[in-house]
């Protein structure tokens, strides 16, 4: 069950990326997620309904909601962009017509040469600093600890003295749903990089929220405890949960793309596994509270990759980005609220040199 979920979240997010129209695509990867929050909640609804003696029956409703969705995977199409990579042109040109988008052109979408191990690894090389980046969010993500501290909720939250933990939970699957709501409304209007930050600093200031929390192990605050614990959750889903595989999917070109959002997704689930591994023990031998300060400081260095190495993609083309990345022009680096700063330009994904010394060039390249 763990192997079919991590590979298929990660190639639904290079899919839909692929096929969706500039304007909408933030949009519509974060629907992906909303189907991931829409089932988190069914599923504390159903432990709650069903109490812990029968969680077969819980687990076994999801079953029936798999089985749609292998239905729905086998009417869809091939990406027309992979197939133009590919070179089947005539293929990928009928998927474009169906799918209701621009058909790729020989021109725009590099063929992906498969002649042997000795040129895919060229490739990996060639792309090599957009690859690092896209491995960097995946760290930035996992700095954050957040599905570490949504597994054991249950647990953070009978610590904090709350009397019904599962009717708590149920709290949480909700916030988390309208979390990701907000990222869905935002993600195309604000933009992707002023939602990671402004998502990263509450996830600093909640974690931090949470170690005042537990300062007292003792007599922990309760309602102070479960406030910041939700406050988390809903700053999470409103920025990384939904947007990791967004700007990963957005920033790879299309040659590495599959394989870069792939080795994304699973150095994520990675950490994510040695941290849940971990935590208890953090718990028993740091405290809770250090625990919780620990992650705040590590989100807070996660803000700052954020800050220096993330830009903005909002309403560009994939081949557009692309291309950015191939010939070594700066991406734009936007604002907290999405407007480009002409002066503040990111440095190139695949090239050294420094931003400040190269934006008056690559604002007039731009132009």
């Amino acid at each position: 069950v763990g192997a079919a979920l991590g590979a298929s979240a990660s190639v639904a997010s290079a899919y839909i990326g692929e096929v969706s129209p500039p304007q909408l695509r933030g949009s519509l990867i974060t629907l992906n997620e909303i189907g991931v929050c829409v089932g988190c909640l069914l599923s504390y609804a159903m432990a709650l309904a069903f109490g812990d003696e029968l969680w077969r029956y819980s687990l076994g409703l999801a079953v029936v909601v798999a089985a749609l969705q292998l239905l729905g995977v086998a009417c869809m199409h091939e990406s027309p962009r992979w197939l133009a990579a590919h070179g089947d042109f005539a293929t990928a040109a009928r998927a474009s017509r169906a799918l209701g988008i621009d058909v790729p052109q020989p021109g725009v979408v590099s063929a992906t040469d498969d002649s042997g191990a000795s040129r895919r690894w060229a490739r990996l090389s060639d792309h090599r600093r957009v690859l690092l980046i896209a491995l960097g969010c995946a760290v930035a993500h996992a700095a954050t600890a957040a599905n570490t501290v949504l597994y054991y909720s249950r647990d953070v939250l009978v610590l904090a003295g709350v009397t019904q933990p599962m009717l708590a939970n149920l709290a949480v699957g909700a916030v988390k749903l309208f979390g990701v709501l907000l990222c869905l409304v935002f993600v195309d209007r604000l933009g992707r990089r002023a939602l990671l930050l402004c998502g990263t600093a509450g996830i600093v200031a909640s974690l931090a929220s949470l170690a005042v929390a537990f300062r007292d192990e003792g007599s922990p605050t309760a309602s102070f405890a479960l406030a910041s614990f939700l406050t988390f959750i809903l700053f999470w889903d409103m920025s990384w949960a939904g947007l990791m595989l967004t700007v990963v999917t957005e920033m790879l070109p299309q040659e590495v793309r599959g394989i870069g959002v792939g080795a994304s997704y699973s150095l994520y689930w990675l950490l994510s596994f040695a941290q849940s591994q971990t935590l208890e023990t953090c718990f028993r031998v740091l405290g809770v509270a250090p625990t919780f300060g620990a992650y705040a400081l590590t989100s807070a260095l996660a803000l700052g990759f954020t800050w220096r190495f993330v830009a903005e993609t909002r309403g560009q083309a994939l081949e557009q980005i692309s291309r950015t990345a191939v010939e070594h022009l700066p991406f734009a680096r936007q604002d907290a609220f999405g407007e480009e700063s002409p002066a503040d330009c990111l440095q190139s994904l695949c090239c050294n040199g420094c931003m400040h010394r190269d934006a008056p060039t690559a604002t007039t390249e731009r132009a």
